[in-house]
């Protein structure tokens, strides 16, 4: 081979490693990421309590907790079943691989929207992640992703925990309001 031609490929090769690592940036900004679900979160809870709404903030120790949760359902091969208060969780799993982003998870939570009954605020069974997410007295988050197999299938484990926690009875009509919510969101799912 003679030198031009080893520098055409080496030109090749470089040219090709700087796509794949720009493919891979890409596809990571794509990921979940706390940063991401909780700017995510924030912004619906703008549309339900008002730009003079709370932002959740990232809570170190709910974190940790957070990823013990998940790190468990890893180990279980899923979550309890018995629900917490303050806890959202979400799972998936994949033959081919589960690949998931923060939008996806924050929303599968918040699509619960569509089944609340603004007209009567009342609680409805289904819609506790959704109420988590915009709980008015809510204040601060931690979130928590693992990733394992069961079986031939690789799972994704998602876990966010809310202090102080939401669905609490008697305090729903006043910690979870329609705000500027426009119920044409659902007709589009």
């Amino acid at each position: 081979m003679d030198s031009s031609n080893l520098l055409n490929l080496r030109t090749y090769i470089l040219i090709l490693t700087f796509i794949l690592l720009l493919l891979k940036q890409i596809n990571s900004l794509k990921d979940f990421t706390e940063k991401n679900a909780i700017d995510l979160i924030n912004k619906h809870r703008i549309t339900h309590l008002g730009n003079g709404a709370s932002s959740l903030q990232k809570d170190f120790t709910l974190t940790q907790k957070a990823k013990k949760l998940v790190e468990k359902a890893m180990k279980n091969k899923g979550f309890d079943k018995d629900g917490y208060a303050g806890v959202n969780t979400y799972q998936v799993c994949a033959t081919f691989g589960a690949h998931v982003t923060s939008r996806q998870v924050v929303d599968t939570w918040y699509n619960e929207v569509c089944d609340v009954d603004f007209e009567t605020n009342d609680f409805k069974p289904g819609t506790e992640s959704f109420a988590q997410l915009v709980w008015k007295d809510t204040q601060r988050v931690g979130l928590a992703k693992a990733t394992g197999r069961n079986k031939n299938q690789t799972c994704q484990y998602i876990a966010g925990l809310f202090r102080p926690p939401g669905n609490i009875d008697g305090f729903y009509d006043e910690n979870v309001l329609k705000g500027k919510f426009d119920e044409k969101y659902c007709d589009e799912l």
